[in-house]
């Protein structure tokens, strides 16, 4: 019995480590089509510059000289949040689950015909739903608070589907699952509290191009000065042009 108890255990610790050393999954990004910016475009009108390739062989990083838009994983990551800021008032591992307080947004760009607004869903309250802003308002901006883990959540309106940062959520008719979301973490000149790029899909399957184009959104953390009510601010508005699907 012993033996046995001890090759099971084992096992699990040897799953669980196969578990915890996967190597990170990223969601593939699509070329966007012919009138439509893409991801790397889209960095370089909000932020300046010409956003390359940057950190060698296999990284999915991109950068302007003095920005790097560093690519956060979509899942396999295990452990604790391993990408967490060390200031601020929002943190995630893997771009899926986040935990947070106070954050500001500003919607930055879309390439949708489609009606879908943004918001998040609350973990420590039964997955509740909460309204941010609607994506066709570029350039809205605000802010609102979050809770200790939660997720993000973009619900496309015209065609009655949600999908959120959390991969397992994105479901199509055949059962599979999609990633919808793809967040860069913004680092190096100008940013003086995390700040992240999040770039959706709001098509599913085959129904989508994957370009992660059809709704910009940044968020930046809320840190507050001492004796003072938090503030924050967000950069250029990107207006762009919608397609029709």
């Amino acid at each position: 019995m012993k033996i046995r108890n001890a090759a099971i255990g084992a096992a699990i610790a040897l799953i669980a480590g196969s578990i915890a050393n996967a190597a990170p999954m990223y969601n593939t990004i699509q070329a966007a089509p012919g009138g439509e910016q893409n991801v790397s475009s889209i960095l370089g009108i909000l932020f300046g510059g010409s956003f390359n390739a940057v950190g060698g062989p296999g990284s999915l990083d991109l950068g302007n000289g003095s920005i790097t838009a560093q690519r956060i994983a979509d899942g396999n990551v295990g452990g604790p949040m391993s990408l967490t800021a060390s200031v601020g008032t929002l943190n995630t591992s893997d771009g899926q689950i986040w935990t947070g307080s106070q954050v500001s947004f500003e919607v930055k760009a879309k390439y949708a015909g489609d009606n879908s607004v943004f918001g998040w869903r609350d973990d420590t309250n039964g997955g509740a739903f909460s309204l941010v802003t609607n994506t066709g308002n570029l350039g809205a901006s605000g802010t609102f608070d979050v809770s200790s883990s939660f997720r993000w959540a973009l619900q496309d309106l015209s065609t009655g589907k949600e999908f959120t940062s959390r991969i397992s959520d994105n479901v199509d008719g055949s059962g599979g699952t999609h990633g919808q979301l793809v967040t860069y973490r913004m680092t190096g000149a100008g940013f003086s509290t995390p700040t992240w790029a999040l770039f959706w899909e709001d098509r599913m399957g085959s129904g989508a191009d994957y370009d992660y184009n059809d709704s910009v959104i940044v968020i930046s953390a809320m840190i507050p000065a001492p004796g003072s009510a938090a503030t924050g601010a967000l950069g250029l508005i990107l207006v762009a042009r919608r397609r029709r699907r």
